[in-house]
Protein backbone atom coordinates (compact mmCIF):
# COMPACT_ATOMS: atom_id res chain seq x y z
CA UNK A 1 0.00 0.00 0.00
CA UNK A 2 2.85 2.94 0.97
CA UNK A 3 4.00 1.90 -2.90
CA UNK A 4 0.63 2.89 -4.36
CA UNK A 5 0.34 6.06 -2.11
CA UNK A 6 3.86 7.28 -3.48
CA UNK A 7 2.52 6.26 -6.96
CA UNK A 8 -0.53 8.37 -6.56
CA UNK A 9 1.70 11.37 -5.08
CA UNK A 10 4.28 11.08 -8.29
CA UNK A 11 1.20 11.14 -10.67
CA UNK A 12 -0.29 14.53 -8.70
CA UNK A 13 3.29 16.57 -8.54
CA UNK A 14 3.36 15.68 -12.54
CA UNK A 15 0.16 16.55 -13.75
CA UNK A 16 -0.50 19.70 -11.04
CA UNK A 17 2.90 20.66 -12.82
CA UNK A 18 1.07 19.86 -16.36
CA UNK A 19 -1.68 21.78 -15.43
CA UNK A 20 0.05 24.78 -15.29
CA UNK A 21 2.22 24.00 -18.55
CA UNK A 22 -1.14 23.74 -20.43
CA UNK A 23 -2.46 27.21 -20.07
CA UNK A 24 0.98 28.96 -20.46
CA UNK A 25 1.31 26.41 -23.58
CA UNK A 26 -1.96 26.56 -25.69
CA UNK A 27 -0.98 29.58 -27.85
CA UNK A 28 2.02 27.86 -28.41
CA UNK A 29 0.51 24.59 -29.55
CA UNK A 30 -0.77 26.62 -32.10
CA UNK A 31 1.65 28.88 -33.00
CA UNK A 32 4.10 25.84 -33.78
CA UNK A 33 1.22 23.83 -35.35
CA UNK A 34 -0.10 26.60 -37.43
CA UNK A 35 3.54 28.29 -38.70
CA UNK A 36 5.57 24.74 -38.81
CA UNK A 37 8.73 24.47 -36.85
CA UNK A 38 11.77 26.77 -36.62
CA UNK A 39 14.45 24.19 -35.71
CA UNK A 40 15.45 23.78 -39.35
CA UNK A 41 19.58 24.66 -40.22
CA UNK A 42 19.13 27.33 -42.39
CA UNK A 43 19.42 26.53 -46.08
CA UNK A 44 19.78 23.12 -45.95
CA UNK A 45 16.50 21.71 -45.23
CA UNK A 46 17.89 19.77 -42.49
CA UNK A 47 16.03 19.57 -39.05
CA UNK A 48 17.39 19.68 -35.26
CA UNK A 49 16.41 16.43 -33.31
CA UNK A 50 16.28 14.78 -29.78
CA UNK A 51 14.94 11.45 -30.34
CA UNK A 52 14.44 8.84 -27.37
CA UNK A 53 14.10 5.38 -27.82
CA UNK A 54 15.40 1.81 -28.11
CA UNK A 55 17.84 0.84 -30.50
CA UNK A 56 16.50 -1.69 -33.43
CA UNK A 57 19.17 -2.23 -35.86
CA UNK A 58 22.37 -1.05 -36.94
CA UNK A 59 24.08 0.51 -39.71
CA UNK A 60 24.88 3.27 -37.94
CA UNK A 61 21.80 3.03 -35.42
CA UNK A 62 18.14 2.78 -35.74
CA UNK A 63 16.06 4.63 -33.33
CA UNK A 64 12.43 5.40 -34.02
CA UNK A 65 12.68 3.86 -37.19
CA UNK A 66 15.11 7.00 -38.34
CA UNK A 67 19.00 5.69 -39.11
CA UNK A 68 21.65 8.36 -37.55
CA UNK A 69 25.18 8.01 -38.26
CA UNK A 70 27.31 7.63 -35.48
CA UNK A 71 30.57 8.09 -36.99
CA UNK A 72 31.45 11.56 -35.20
CA UNK A 73 29.44 11.44 -32.31
CA UNK A 74 30.22 12.01 -29.27
CA UNK A 75 28.58 8.68 -27.23
CA UNK A 76 28.47 8.53 -23.55
CA UNK A 77 27.05 5.11 -21.24
CA UNK A 78 26.36 6.35 -17.49
CA UNK A 79 28.47 9.28 -17.21
CA UNK A 80 31.03 8.42 -18.82
CA UNK A 81 32.62 8.08 -22.70
CA UNK A 82 32.59 5.04 -24.79
CA UNK A 83 33.07 4.01 -28.19
CA UNK A 84 30.79 2.94 -30.64
CA UNK A 85 30.97 -0.49 -29.55
CA UNK A 86 29.37 -0.13 -26.44
CA UNK A 87 25.94 0.39 -28.01
CA UNK A 88 23.75 -2.48 -28.47
CA UNK A 89 20.29 -3.61 -29.91
CA UNK A 90 17.61 -2.95 -27.06
CA UNK A 91 19.19 0.22 -25.61
CA UNK A 92 16.99 2.89 -24.84
CA UNK A 93 19.35 6.11 -25.60
CA UNK A 94 18.85 9.80 -26.57
CA UNK A 95 20.15 10.98 -29.88
CA UNK A 96 20.84 14.32 -30.08
CA UNK A 97 21.02 14.47 -34.50
CA UNK A 98 20.19 16.64 -37.37
CA UNK A 99 17.85 14.64 -39.73
CA UNK A 100 17.48 15.31 -43.88
CA UNK A 101 14.38 16.42 -45.48
CA UNK A 102 12.95 12.54 -45.84
CA UNK A 103 13.03 12.24 -42.61
CA UNK A 104 14.51 9.09 -42.59
CA UNK A 105 18.16 9.60 -41.93
CA UNK A 106 20.06 11.66 -39.93
CA UNK A 107 23.61 12.60 -38.16
CA UNK A 108 23.67 12.34 -34.67
CA UNK A 109 26.15 14.53 -33.36
CA UNK A 110 25.78 12.66 -29.65
CA UNK A 111 24.33 9.46 -28.33
CA UNK A 112 23.47 9.14 -24.53
CA UNK A 113 22.79 5.73 -22.61
CA UNK A 114 21.65 5.72 -18.86
CA UNK A 115 20.98 2.54 -17.12
CA UNK A 116 17.12 2.25 -15.78
CA UNK A 117 18.98 0.25 -12.63
CA UNK A 118 22.12 -1.41 -12.17
CA UNK A 119 22.31 -3.72 -9.21
CA UNK A 120 21.89 -7.49 -7.86
CA UNK A 121 18.93 -9.60 -8.85
CA UNK A 122 16.26 -10.17 -6.00
CA UNK A 123 13.28 -11.77 -6.11
CA UNK A 124 13.32 -13.87 -9.01
CA UNK A 125 9.93 -14.87 -10.57
CA UNK A 126 10.53 -17.31 -13.27
CA UNK A 127 7.35 -18.11 -14.00
CA UNK A 128 5.34 -14.26 -13.62
CA UNK A 129 9.03 -12.77 -15.77
CA UNK A 130 9.98 -10.44 -13.22
CA UNK A 131 12.49 -9.99 -10.27
CA UNK A 132 13.59 -6.88 -8.53
CA UNK A 133 17.05 -4.38 -8.39
CA UNK A 134 17.61 -2.09 -5.71
CA UNK A 135 13.82 -1.93 -4.71
CA UNK A 136 12.93 -1.67 -8.38
CA UNK A 137 10.38 -4.17 -10.03
CA UNK A 138 11.80 -5.48 -13.89
CA UNK A 139 9.06 -7.43 -15.79
CA UNK A 140 9.85 -8.75 -19.23
CA UNK A 141 7.93 -8.87 -22.11
CA UNK A 142 8.31 -10.20 -26.06
CA UNK A 143 10.69 -7.60 -26.70
CA UNK A 144 13.03 -7.74 -24.20
CA UNK A 145 16.91 -8.17 -25.12
CA UNK A 146 19.36 -10.37 -22.77
CA UNK A 147 23.02 -9.83 -23.36
CA UNK A 148 25.74 -12.25 -24.63
CA UNK A 149 26.83 -13.09 -21.04
CA UNK A 150 23.42 -14.07 -19.84
CA UNK A 151 22.55 -17.87 -20.87
CA UNK A 152 20.03 -19.23 -21.86
CA UNK A 153 18.99 -16.17 -23.11
CA UNK A 154 15.91 -15.57 -21.06
CA UNK A 155 14.94 -14.74 -17.44
CA UNK A 156 15.99 -18.99 -17.06
CA UNK A 157 19.49 -17.17 -17.43
CA UNK A 158 19.16 -14.99 -14.21
CA UNK A 159 20.39 -16.06 -11.22
CA UNK A 160 19.55 -14.37 -7.49
CA UNK A 161 22.23 -11.83 -6.58
CA UNK A 162 23.88 -11.58 -9.81
CA UNK A 163 24.66 -7.69 -10.76
CA UNK A 164 22.65 -6.36 -13.90
CA UNK A 165 21.92 -3.33 -15.65
CA UNK A 166 18.45 -2.78 -16.79
CA UNK A 167 17.34 -0.89 -19.70
CA UNK A 168 13.50 -0.11 -19.84
CA UNK A 169 10.19 1.96 -20.36
CA UNK A 170 8.66 3.00 -16.81
CA UNK A 171 5.05 1.87 -16.64
CA UNK A 172 2.21 3.64 -14.58
CA UNK A 173 3.29 1.83 -11.89
CA UNK A 174 6.20 2.53 -11.70
CA UNK A 175 7.59 -0.92 -12.98
CA UNK A 176 10.39 -1.14 -15.61
CA UNK A 177 9.11 -2.98 -18.70
CA UNK A 178 13.17 -3.98 -19.49
CA UNK A 179 13.92 -3.47 -23.38
CA UNK A 180 17.62 -4.77 -22.92
CA UNK A 181 19.37 -6.61 -19.90
CA UNK A 182 22.92 -7.17 -19.47
CA UNK A 183 25.43 -8.56 -17.12
CA UNK A 184 27.45 -5.76 -15.13
CA UNK A 185 30.63 -5.49 -13.20
CA UNK A 186 32.77 -3.41 -11.80
CA UNK A 187 30.79 -0.40 -12.04
CA UNK A 188 28.16 2.04 -9.66
CA UNK A 189 25.29 0.59 -8.25
CA UNK A 190 22.83 3.07 -10.24
CA UNK A 191 18.85 3.77 -10.23
CA UNK A 192 17.03 6.17 -12.45
CA UNK A 193 13.41 7.64 -11.49
CA UNK A 194 10.90 9.94 -9.79
CA UNK A 195 11.79 11.28 -6.83
CA UNK A 196 9.07 10.82 -3.99
CA UNK A 197 8.41 11.69 -0.35
CA UNK A 198 11.76 13.86 -0.28
CA UNK A 199 13.08 15.01 3.28
CA UNK A 200 15.03 17.71 2.65
CA UNK A 201 15.75 17.24 6.82
CA UNK A 202 16.82 14.03 6.76
CA UNK A 203 17.91 14.51 2.87
CA UNK A 204 16.16 11.42 2.10
CA UNK A 205 14.18 10.56 -0.71
CA UNK A 206 12.16 7.46 -2.81
CA UNK A 207 12.60 5.72 -6.06
CA UNK A 208 9.44 3.25 -5.69
CA UNK A 209 10.48 0.84 -2.92
CA UNK A 210 13.98 2.23 -2.39
CA UNK A 211 15.22 4.74 0.05
CA UNK A 212 18.11 6.78 -0.80
CA UNK A 213 20.44 9.09 1.97
CA UNK A 214 21.80 12.32 -0.74
CA UNK A 215 23.42 13.88 2.60
CA UNK A 216 26.80 12.93 1.45
CA UNK A 217 26.62 14.65 -1.75
CA UNK A 218 25.13 17.81 -3.24
CA UNK A 219 22.57 17.58 -6.02
CA UNK A 220 23.04 18.40 -9.55
CA UNK A 221 19.78 20.06 -10.80
CA UNK A 222 16.76 20.68 -8.41
CA UNK A 223 15.43 18.01 -6.45
CA UNK A 224 11.80 18.06 -6.13
CA UNK A 225 8.99 15.62 -5.55
CA UNK A 226 8.02 14.76 -9.56
CA UNK A 227 11.42 15.27 -10.39
CA UNK A 228 13.66 12.50 -12.18
CA UNK A 229 16.56 11.12 -10.01
CA UNK A 230 19.86 9.46 -11.13
CA UNK A 231 21.45 8.37 -8.28
CA UNK A 232 24.80 6.42 -8.33
CA UNK A 233 26.53 4.75 -5.04
CA UNK A 234 29.42 2.85 -4.42
CA UNK A 235 27.71 0.55 -1.53
CA UNK A 236 24.27 -0.87 -0.20
CA UNK A 237 24.07 -0.88 3.09
CA UNK A 238 22.82 -3.64 5.17
CA UNK A 239 19.67 -1.23 6.30
CA UNK A 240 18.34 -1.43 2.90
CA UNK A 241 19.11 2.69 1.95
CA UNK A 242 21.50 3.66 -0.82
CA UNK A 243 23.87 6.39 0.16
CA UNK A 244 24.56 8.12 -2.99
CA UNK A 245 27.71 9.30 -4.46
CA UNK A 246 25.96 11.33 -6.85
CA UNK A 247 22.77 12.62 -7.96
CA UNK A 248 21.76 14.31 -11.21
CA UNK A 249 18.12 15.72 -11.28
CA UNK A 250 16.53 15.90 -14.61
CA UNK A 251 13.03 17.43 -15.63
CA UNK A 252 11.92 15.33 -18.98
CA UNK A 253 14.17 15.47 -22.15
CA UNK A 254 15.36 18.79 -22.00
CA UNK A 255 14.52 19.68 -25.77
CA UNK A 256 15.40 23.02 -26.55
CA UNK A 257 12.09 25.29 -28.13
CA UNK A 258 11.20 24.58 -31.22
CA UNK A 259 13.30 21.30 -32.00
CA UNK A 260 11.90 18.47 -32.83
CA UNK A 261 11.18 15.68 -30.50
CA UNK A 262 10.81 11.87 -31.33
CA UNK A 263 9.65 10.04 -28.31
CA UNK A 264 8.93 6.26 -27.41
CA UNK A 265 7.85 4.84 -24.19
CA UNK A 266 4.86 4.11 -22.12
CA UNK A 267 2.17 6.64 -20.60
CA UNK A 268 2.80 6.97 -17.52
CA UNK A 269 0.18 9.44 -16.00
CA UNK A 270 -2.84 10.61 -17.77
CA UNK A 271 -5.07 13.34 -17.35
CA UNK A 272 -6.75 13.79 -20.58
CA UNK A 273 -6.13 13.07 -24.11
CA UNK A 274 -4.50 16.72 -24.37
CA UNK A 275 -2.44 16.21 -21.51
CA UNK A 276 -0.53 13.59 -20.04
CA UNK A 277 3.36 11.97 -19.29
CA UNK A 278 5.37 9.07 -21.60
CA UNK A 279 8.12 8.81 -18.80
CA UNK A 280 8.80 11.90 -17.73
CA UNK A 281 8.20 13.93 -20.83
CA UNK A 282 5.27 15.79 -20.59
CA UNK A 283 3.27 15.71 -23.82
CA UNK A 284 0.28 17.95 -25.05
CA UNK A 285 -1.57 17.22 -27.89
CA UNK A 286 -4.28 19.65 -29.76
CA UNK A 287 -7.44 19.47 -32.36
CA UNK A 288 -4.48 18.84 -35.27
CA UNK A 289 -3.02 15.94 -33.56
CA UNK A 290 -2.83 13.09 -35.79
CA UNK A 291 -3.52 9.60 -34.22
CA UNK A 292 -2.56 6.62 -34.82
CA UNK A 293 -3.63 4.08 -32.08
CA UNK A 294 -4.84 1.19 -33.75
CA UNK A 295 -8.22 1.37 -32.05
CA UNK A 296 -6.78 1.71 -28.94
CA UNK A 297 -7.34 4.85 -26.29
CA UNK A 298 -4.81 6.95 -25.29
CA UNK A 299 -4.42 5.99 -21.36
CA UNK A 300 -2.05 4.55 -18.63
CA UNK A 301 0.47 1.85 -20.49
CA UNK A 302 -0.03 2.43 -23.70
CA UNK A 303 2.95 2.04 -25.37
CA UNK A 304 3.45 5.41 -27.95
CA UNK A 305 5.48 6.60 -30.13
CA UNK A 306 5.28 10.38 -30.30
CA UNK A 307 6.57 13.37 -33.27
CA UNK A 308 5.94 16.83 -32.60
CA UNK A 309 7.76 20.22 -31.28
CA UNK A 310 9.01 21.68 -28.11
CA UNK A 311 8.02 24.25 -26.70
CA UNK A 312 9.62 27.00 -24.19
CA UNK A 313 8.16 24.88 -21.40
CA UNK A 314 9.60 21.59 -22.13
CA UNK A 315 6.33 20.05 -23.32
CA UNK A 316 6.41 18.20 -26.27
CA UNK A 317 3.65 19.54 -28.81
CA UNK A 318 2.80 16.38 -30.36
CA UNK A 319 1.82 16.45 -33.98
CA UNK A 320 1.84 12.63 -34.46
CA UNK A 321 1.05 9.63 -31.36
CA UNK A 322 1.65 6.25 -33.23
CA UNK A 323 -0.16 3.30 -30.60
CA UNK A 324 1.86 -0.39 -31.20
CA UNK A 325 -0.73 -2.44 -33.21
CA UNK A 326 -2.11 -4.79 -30.92
CA UNK A 327 -0.41 -8.48 -30.57
CA UNK A 328 -2.91 -11.78 -31.49
CA UNK A 329 -1.29 -14.97 -29.53
CA UNK A 330 -0.53 -16.43 -32.85
CA UNK A 331 1.96 -13.16 -33.16
CA UNK A 332 3.13 -13.43 -29.63
CA UNK A 333 3.82 -17.14 -30.10
CA UNK A 334 5.41 -15.95 -33.64
CA UNK A 335 7.68 -13.40 -31.49
CA UNK A 336 9.01 -16.05 -28.52
CA UNK A 337 10.34 -18.43 -31.68
CA UNK A 338 11.87 -15.53 -33.10
CA UNK A 339 13.93 -14.85 -30.20
CA UNK A 340 16.85 -17.21 -30.12
CA UNK A 341 18.27 -16.11 -33.87
CA UNK A 342 17.35 -12.48 -32.85
CA UNK A 343 20.08 -12.89 -29.93
CA UNK A 344 22.17 -14.41 -31.71
CA UNK A 345 22.40 -11.74 -34.36
CA UNK A 346 22.82 -9.03 -30.97
CA UNK A 347 26.07 -11.55 -30.48
CA UNK A 348 27.22 -11.17 -33.50
CA UNK A 349 26.84 -7.31 -34.00
CA UNK A 350 28.56 -7.16 -30.20
CA UNK A 351 32.18 -9.05 -30.71
CA UNK A 352 32.42 -6.16 -33.61
CA UNK A 353 30.89 -7.11 -36.85
CA UNK A 354 29.17 -4.47 -37.41
CA UNK A 355 26.62 -4.98 -40.72
CA UNK A 356 22.87 -5.64 -41.51
CA UNK A 357 21.54 -7.04 -44.47
CA UNK A 358 19.13 -4.80 -46.29
CA UNK A 359 16.34 -7.78 -44.52
CA UNK A 360 17.07 -6.63 -40.91
CA UNK A 361 17.22 -3.44 -41.66
CA UNK A 362 13.38 -3.14 -43.46
CA UNK A 363 12.28 -5.48 -40.18
CA UNK A 364 13.31 -2.75 -37.56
Amino acid sequence: MARGRNMKIQHVTRLGRGSLLLGISAALILLVYGAGSSAGIQGSGRISVLAFGRITAFGSIFVNGVEYAISSAQIDMDGRSVGQSRLQVGQIVAVQASVGPAGTTGTATSVSFTGNVVGPVAQLNLAGGSFRVLGQTVRLDDMTVFGDGIQPAGIGGLQQGVMVEVSGFADASGSLVASRIDLAAGVPLQVKGTVQTLDTNAQTFRINDLTIDYSGVAPTGKLVNGSTATVQSEEFAASGTLHATRVHVSFGLGGAANEHGQLEGLITSFKSDNEFYVGDQLVLTSATTRLVLHGQALGPDLPVKVSGIFAASGALMASEIKGKPQTSKRTARSAARMAIPWQSRCRRISRGKRFASTNEKKAA
